[in-house]
């Protein structure tokens, strides 16, 4: 009997951890809001110089292919370098970073406006694409969906590019 009074207790710690784990993920998912096209071409017109210094600085330093806007510099980034990129991702509202190539594009240098993983290994990224050769499909809007979950059947990933000016494009890129 005794010992029945130790276990009721933990059968509810249990579910009470498992309601909140599932109430921390559906809040999370449903607080994704990927920046809007609109608001990346305003934020591009209004930030260009600024997307310009980040492609020199990322260029400079092309042996690091990421470089995350996080709190960690990359492995042999000194900090007042990566203070510089922090800065200049602040100012773009940039979430996310910068890469140089993702899946499908490795020759593009890839700033990260916005990214997520709401559900399993599933993902969509949303930013900035600097290349001297046109990507593609170019598009004349972007498939960006405010919700976060897609239906798509099977496996694959899509991107998408819009063309802005002077090697510069808006990107979307989701994974199924």
């Amino acid at each position: 009997m005794r010992e029945l009074l130790w276990i009721s207790p933990l059968i509810g710690l249990r579910r009470i951890s498992r309601v909140a784990v599932m109430l921390a993920t559906v809040s999370a998912v449903a607080c994704y809001r990927p920046p809007r096209e609109q608001q990346l071409a305003q934020n591009f017109g209004a930030h260009r110089a600024e997307l310009e210094t980040l492609l020199t600085m990322a260029i400079a330093d092309r042996t690091f292919s990421r470089i995350s806007a996080g709190e960690v510099p990359p492995r042999g980034m000194t900090d007042s370098r990566f203070r510089e990129y922090k800065k200049i991702f602040e100012t773009l509202n940039i979430e996310n970073g910068v890469n140089w190539g993702i899946p499908g594009f490795p020759d593009g240098f890839f700033v990260l406006a916005s990214t997520s993983v709401p559900m399993g290994a599933k993902g969509k990224l949303v930013g900035y694409v600097f290349s001297l050769v046109p990507p593609g499909p170019l598009v004349s809007r972007l498939p960006i969906s405010d919700s976060p979950f897609e239906v798509r059947h099977g496996h694959g990933q899509e991107g998408s590019f819009r063309a802005l000016e002077g090697g510069w494009y808006l990107f979307y890129e989701v994974d199924w």
